[in-house]
């Protein structure tokens, strides 16, 4: 029987004169029914939150494989950066020496020396004169420049005893 109804009924019993009895019975089944409303509600809303959850942990779990493989690509481009930087600061050493042993040199005489393309050896070359480790003689005859070692560039291969 609905709420309303007994409700309805208890208010009918009253009214008319009803024995104390009577009115209670019908109050323990309206108890009785609120009761069984209150955990159906309990359930309703239980429900309601296991998939209020149930959607957060897949956007979080979502969230969570995203980093996953944000971390995953910078831990591969900073290893493919250490490298590039390893082999970089190896050949701009490599230049180094090869200028502290032989005086003065051309891109071309230190790119076959050093057995890196001529390109290569020509972007190394302008690294290390933009950090003052050498310096080059430009001329503007069509001879190739001369690279010679500076002060700075000795300072580095002293540093580091790599001086012949």
């Amino acid at each position: 029987m609905p709420l309303l109804e007994l409700v309805d009924q208890i208010d009918g019993l009253l009214s008319s004169g009803a024995s104390i009895a009577a009115v209670r019975s019908q109050l323990v089944v309206l108890r009785e029914q609120l009761e069984a409303q209150e955990q159906h509600l309990s359930a309703l809303e239980a429900q309601s939150q296991d998939e209020a959850l149930t959607k957060e942990c897949e956007r979080l779990r979502r969230l969570l494989s995203e980093a996953h493989d944000t971390i995953e690509r910078q831990q591969y481009e900073i290893t493919k950066g250490k490298q590039n930087s390893n082999e970089r600061a190896e050949i701009e050493q490599r230049i180094l020496l090869f200028l502290a042993q032989n005086a003065r040199g051309d891109a071309q005489s230190i790119s076959r020396h050093l057995g890196v393309s001529l390109e290569k050896t020509r972007f190394h070359l302008q690294e290390l004169e933009k950090a003052e480790m050498i310096y080059g003689r430009h001329f503007y005859t069509g001879q190739p420049s001369q690279w010679l070692i500076a002060q700075e560039g000795r300072r580095y291969l002293n540093e580091r005893n790599l001086l012949p």
